[in-house]
């Protein structure tokens, strides 16, 4: 199976077509919506698909943790919230199921999938999928065009991916807005999760921590603590996955709602002719 990330290919796809800084060009509804289904389409041509979204803009429970918590993510001029049905029906009248749970983040429902199964390949360009990999699951990168494997992140990082949930706990994650703990980088994170193993472990072990770096640990340890808890991903979210017979209607109700001529006339093409 491979499980979509829907945010975060829709706002990929929003910033692909509008760019970045002050100069923008103008992304017509239609011109978003065709670019999103049609990335989906193309995976679907490899295998299953399940989109996974989510009500932006719903509170979750790591709100209640840490109030600041996503804080930093501004996107003013654009909501999946206001496209949400329509790709949502587009891509089940194309035959792709899709899965959200109100007041749930996607990453909780791809986590419960992916541990639950233990067989899928998660599309997305966020790191804190990273938690998940073992055996059976992997991340492919759309941005960096990279399938990161168990494998591949030990190599890189020197210890297994459980462990990634307190190695952002120590660092924080700036995405996110989860604070970590001060002073705290790559480096000496992986140094002390290498030495020490997990999180409560290295506070087991404080003492045997000196200088600069124990004095760090013990400032920020009550934000370290929340931030794993904010950084762990839930996997016992209940799967309820409807599949999803092609439904002609539905595609050309949103296609000719949008003008999407060449997305509407993919209907009757084989899987991953585009």
């Amino acid at each position: 199976m491979i499980l979509i990330d829907g945010l975060n290919l829709f706002y990929r796809s929003y910033y692909a077509l509008a760019g970045f800084g002050k100069v923008k060009r103008e992304v017509t509804p239609g011109l978003l919506i065709h670019r999103v289904v049609s990335e989906v389409l193309v995976n679907q041509a490899n295998g299953d698909v399940l989109f996974v979204h989510e009500y932006s803009g719903k509170r979750s429970f790591r709100a209640d943790i840490y109030d600041q918590y996503k804080a930093n993510r501004q996107h003013q001029d654009i909501s999946f919230n206001d496209y949400r049905d329509d790709i949502v029906q587009l891509l089940n009248g194309f035959g792709v199921s899709t899965i959200c749970h109100k007041g749930v983040e996607a990453d909780d429902i791809i986590a419960s999938y992916a541990i639950q199964t233990k067989d899928c390949i998660i599309l997305s360009s966020d790191k804190d999928f990273k938690q998940l990999l073992r055996s059976g699951v992997a991340i492919f990168n759309p941005q960096k065009k990279t399938l990161i494997t168990k494998s591949e992140f030990i190599k890189e990082y020197g210890f297994k991916p459980r462990y990634f949930v307190d190695y952002l706990a120590l660092t924080g994650d700036k995405v996110d807005n989860i604070p970590g703990v001060t002073g705290i980088g790559h480096v000496m994170a992986v140094n002390l999760l290498k030495e020490y193993g997990d999180l409560k472990s290295i506070y087991a072990n404080i003492d045997a921590i000196k200088g600069a770096t124990r004095d760090k640990l013990l400032n920020s340890k009550d934000d370290a603590f929340m931030s794993y808890q904010l950084a762990k991903l839930k996997t016992n979210i209940k799967l309820d996955i409807v599949p999803q017979a092609r439904d002609e209607r539905k595609v050309s109700e949103i296609c000719d709602k949008y003008m999407l001529v060449a997305l509407r006339q993919q209907f009757n093409q084989p899987k991953g002719l585009f």
